[in-house]
């Protein structure tokens, strides 16, 4: 029985043809063609991209299985780009055997059995692997942040899983990984917003909270911004066109905006765009916001209580501080808490970004003349996190 329209020389032999027969019909001009060694594809015409990498698996033989970005185009992910694209496929075989690689076929040998999942009726490698193989293809450093922070930013495997895969395939010590997972440790989901805690590092301003979900006192999910500075009650998004494409997109967003503004945050908006061609007007106004906005009491967000620390009010002290300043020395994590190790977060589909993380507050609950439960308009938020970042 033919694969996808493919059939390797011995099986065709079994069957019952002649090895001249074979060779005629794969003859220039003939129904069939020969895309590998061994492998023939029953047809004329290019081979579709599926019969590509179908015809990789057959040439490979028994137990192969594909990873890499051929891997990744079937788990249908985007930053490896789209699977009608021609390029190499990478087949992982057991150890032992290697075919050797032929043609776009790059061959890998397996130091230890690897586990298969089909996709598509195709067998892989898990996801965490086939994004350690395609690393060392990628061509800079934003390429392996926007593919390592796809991953882990839809919920496609943990943060654990991908750098378990990484230091096991001797990936982990690429300067371009290094700087994605720490990221990634630090909250960071996309290459836009690596590019803006870069920029806010290098000016100076206190690191925020990256992609944390904040609440209402109930519990109820509230948004999960970008950035988020708690001492001073600011939030920054950026808005890239790929998640607002659609008017449905731009009203959720907007839907999202207005909720945190009404619990008294202050929301700032900028573009990738933006930030790539005027950094420094970018930066002033957020030095400002944050300088201004800590000067407001009324503003400042409780930290939970589970976050009293000894240095908590030093820390937001020197925070302030430094934010009032301008000082432009760069300033790392302050806490002595280790790095985050990033717990899946409620998708954004329920409040606006498709597929992206989110955080919130939770505004504290007054009570009005009636006795019943109010929040107030500039009232206290909280995150879900245990940080002694700086606090209100």
């Amino acid at each position: 029985m033919a694969q996808d329209g493919l059939l390797t020389t011995s099986r065709l032999v079994t069957l019952g043809l002649a090895g001249s027969t074979i060779s005629r019909r794969c003859a220039p001009g003939g129904p069939w063609q020969r895309v590998l060694p061994r492998v023939i594809l029953l047809q004329t015409g290019a081979p579709s991209p599926r019969q590509r990498l179908r015809a990789a698996l057959l040439y490979a033989g028994e137990g192969a299985l594909l990873t890499g970005v051929a891997a990744l185009t079937l788990y249908e992910v985007r930053a490896a780009g789209p699977p009608s694209r021609p390029g190499p496929v990478d087949v992982l075989v057991p150890k032992g055997r290697a075919p050797g690689s032929r043609s776009y076929v790059r061959i890998r040998t397996a130091r230890r059995p690897a586990p298969a999942l089909p996709v598509r009726r195709l067998p892989c490698v898990k996801l965490p692997r086939a994004v350690s193989d395609a690393v060392p293809y990628l061509p800079d450093g934003p390429a392996v942040t926007a593919l390592l922070a796809e991953v882990v930013q839809r919920g496609r495997c943990t943060l654990q899983e991908l750098t378990a895969a990484l230091r096991d395939s001797h990936r982990a010590s690429d300067p371009r990984v290094v700087a994605a997972l720490e990221g990634l440790t630090a909250g960071v989901r996309s290459v836009e917003e690596a590019e803006a805690r870069r920029l806010l590092r290098e000016a100076g301003i206190p690191d925020p909270l990256w992609n944390e979900p904040l609440y209402y006192p109930d519990g109820t999910f509230l948004a999960c911004p970008d950035a988020h500075w708690p001492y001073a009650a600011v939030v920054l998004e950026i808005d890239s066109r790929a998640w607002h494409l659609s008017p449905g997109d731009w009203e959720r967003t907007m839907t999202r905006r207005n909720l945190m503004t009404s619990q008294g945050l202050l929301v700032l908006s900028v573009s990738p765009h933006q930030l790539r061609a005027d950094p420094a007007a970018f930066l002033t106004l957020l030095r400002t916001t944050l300088a201004r906005a800590a000067d407001l009491p009324a503003r400042t967000v409780r930290r939970p209580q589970a976050m009293a620390r000894p240095r908590a009010a030093a820390l937001a002290s020197a925070a302030r501080a430094r934010t009032r300043s301008g000082a432009n020395a760069p300033t790392g994590r302050t806490d002595a808490t280790s790095p985050r190790q990033t717990p899946h977060s409620p998708s954004r589909r329920a409040s606006g970004r498709p597929g992206a993380r989110h955080v919130a507050h939770s505004p504290t609950p007054t009570t009005g003349s009636d006795g019943s439960a109010a929040i107030t308009s500039g009232g206290n938020l909280a995150t879900s996190r245990d940080r002694t970042s700086p606090a209100g």
